[in-house]
């Protein structure tokens, strides 16, 4: 396991961690000086991104985990 492993991460903070990326982004930190603090791949920071710019604060959200429904 890498040292920098973002399953480090709760399903929580997924979120927060999406909107301070957008946010330090905007603000004129480096894609990959963000990804590499947080741990997380770039192409993941340039997807977060594009859906901000495609469906706005909504897309940054936890999606559901898609699973088997219950008996």
């Amino acid at each position: 396991k890498r040292a920098t492993d973002s399953r480090q991460h709760g399903r929580t903070s997924w979120p927060v961690m999406r909107q301070q990326a957008i946010k330090a982004i905007r603000e004129g930190q480096d894609v990959t000086t963000f990804a590499a603090a947080y741990g997380v791949n770039v192409r993941s920071v340039f997807r977060w991104q594009a859906d901000f710019a495609n469906c706005s604060q909504n897309a940054l959200l936890a999606q559901p985990i898609p699973c088997r429904p219950p008996r």
